[in-house]
């Protein structure tokens, strides 16, 4: 076996040769798909003669108009099914967005209610404090007016 393998690609390690084996494999596969390319196109000319048709007809594509129509209806079917699932995302999304909104709402509603109740505890220690005040200062002055003594009027 050793035989069969030159001396400087006994060298090479086997990656390299295995590299060197594929690029040559490639080269040929290459050259043999040219040749079938010039083959077929050699014998699509030959049925064309054989058939009687002009070249010009032979450049021109045979369509048909049925596959045509099915090929564009299964396109438009696929653009309806990719909008109707943008348009199902978009509407889930739209849903759980007018969920938050609720909640939020809600929220903002408790704590409308809270500080409602918070502004009046406010002005009702505010009234206590006013009357506390006024009451003190009534406290103090009749306290003053015990604990000083009367001027005494010159006479």
């Amino acid at each position: 076996m050793n035989r069969m393998i030159s001396t400087p690609a006994k060298r090479l390690p086997i990656t390299s040769r295995i590299a060197l084996l594929s690029a040559f494999g490639r080269q040929v596969l290459s050259v043999l798909l040219v040749l079938a390319c010039m083959l077929n196109g050699a014998l699509a000319q030959a049925q064309g003669k054989a058939q009687g048709k002009a070249p010009v007809e032979d450049r021109t594509p045979n369509r048909d108009a049925l596959l045509d129509g099915q090929q564009r209806l299964d396109f438009a079917r696929q653009y309806w099914r990719r909008a109707a699932d943008d348009a199902g995302r978009a509407q889930a999304e739209a849903a759980e967005q007018a969920r938050e909104l609720a909640n939020a709402q809600k929220r903002v509603n408790e704590l409308r209610l809270l500080n409602e109740q918070a502004q009046k505890r406010l002005a009702t220690a505010r009234a206590n404090e006013a009357a506390a005040k006024k009451a003190y200062d009534s406290e103090n002055a009749a306290f003053e007016r015990r604990v000083t003594p009367e001027p005494q009027q010159p006479q």
